[in-house]
C-alpha cells in the first residue's frame, strides 16, 4: 500500500496525539487525535498553518459543543481498560484510508487535517459519537467528506443530475457489504478465540491478546489485499521452558481449525 502524504499540521497533531493518555508508544487512535485537535485550536495559529488550524476550528466549534467536556469524555475512554482496544487502531487506519480516498478524488496533493476529521465524523467510534452535536452528526452522516475548498455546486454536473445512489456508487466499493458482513463476522470469532484462549490457557493473557490482534490483523490484510499469496500469519512463542509456548499453540491451532504438528527439536539442543 503506498504511504499516504499527510499536511505538516496533520503530522504534528499526530505525533502530539501520541502522548496522550500518558502511556510511552501510545497507537495513534481517532479518539487520541481528537483530543489533539481540540488541545490546538485553543492556541495561536501558526504563520504556516493558519488557514488549515482555522478551517478546523470552525469544524470542530460547530461539530463539538461542549469541547471541555467532550475532552473529558475522551480521556476517561483513553485511559479506560479495553480487551478489544486494538480496534481503535484498525478503526483509525480505515479512516486514514478514507482521507487519502477523498485527497485523491479530489486530487489533493496531500490529506490535511480537516480532511481526515471529516471521515472521522462521518463514521465516528462510539466515544467520539457520545461528544458530537447530534444535528451535524445527522446532517454529515448523509453526504460522504469532501475537500471544503470545493464549491459546493461542483459536487452534482447540473446538466445531467445523477440519482443519489448511482453519485455514491464510486465512493463505496462495490464488495462494500461483504466486506462489513466479513468484518462483523471476523470481530466475533477473534472474541471466540480469545476467550476459548484464555479459559484454556492460564496466566498468559498479555501472549494470548498479542496472537489475538495479530490474527485480527492478518485476517484483515487478508481480506482487503486479495492478490496476497504469502502465508497470512507466523507466529514465533518465545520464552524459558514451561511456560505454556507449546500448550498455547496447540490450544490456537485448536482454535483455529488447524491441524498442529509438533518437532520436538530437543535432541539437537548443546547440551555442554
Amino acid at each position: 500500500m503506498a504511504e499516504i502524504k499527510i499536511s505538516a499540521l496533520l503530522a504534528q497533531l499526530m505525533e502530539r496525539s501520541r502522548g496522550i493518555g500518558g502511556k510511552r508508544n501510545a497507537p495513534l487512535t481517532a479518539e487520541r487525535l481528537l483530543v489533539a485537535v481540540l488541545d490546538r485550536v485553543r492556541e495561536d495559529a501558526g504563520e504556516a498553518d493558519a488557514e488549515e488550524l482555522a478551517e478546523i476550528t470552525a469544524f470542530i466549534q460547530t461539530a463539538v459543543p461542549e469541547p471541555d467536556k467532550a475532552r473529558e469524555a475522551l480521556m476517561n475512554y483513553i485511559g479506560a481498560e479495553r480487551s478489544m482496544a486494538f480496534l481503535d487502531d484498525l478503526y483509525m487506519k480505515k479512516r486514514m484510508q478514507d482521507a487519502a480516498a477523498v485527497a485523491a478524488s479530489n486530487e489533493a496533493p496531500q490529506v490535511d487535517s480537516a480532511m481526515l476529521l471529516r471521515c472521522i465524523v462521518c463514521a465516528p467510534s462510539d466515544a467520539i459519537k457520545a461528544v458530537l452535536d447530534a444535528e451535524v452528526l445527522a446532517e454529515l452522516a448523509q453526504v460522504q467528506p469532501q475537500v471544503s475548498s470545493a464549491p459546493a455546486e461542483a459536487a452534482a454536473p447540473a446538466e445531467a443530475p445523477q440519482p443519489p445512489a448511482e453519485a455514491a456508487a464510486p465512493v463505496e466499493p462495490k464488495d462494500a457489504p461483504s466486506v462489513k458482513m466479513g468484518m462483523a463476522e471476523l470481530v466475533a470469532d477473534v472474541k471466540r478465540i480469545r476467550t476459548q484462549l484464555k479459559s484454556a490457557v492460564y496466566g498468559q493473557d498479555n501472549a494470548i491478546n498479542v496472537f489475538a490482534t495479530g490474527y485480527f490483523q492478518a485476517r484483515m490484510l487478508s481480506m482487503i489485499d486479495k492478490s496476497r499469496k504469502r502465508p497470512r500469519a507466523t507466529f514465533l512463542f518465545a520464552g524459558p521452558p514451561g511456560v505454556g509456548k507449546t500448550f498455547l499453540a496447540e490450544q490456537a491451532a485448536q482454535a483455529l481449525g488447524l491441524p498442529f504438528m509438533r518437532f520436538d527439536m530437543s535432541e539437537y539442543a548443546d547440551k555442554e
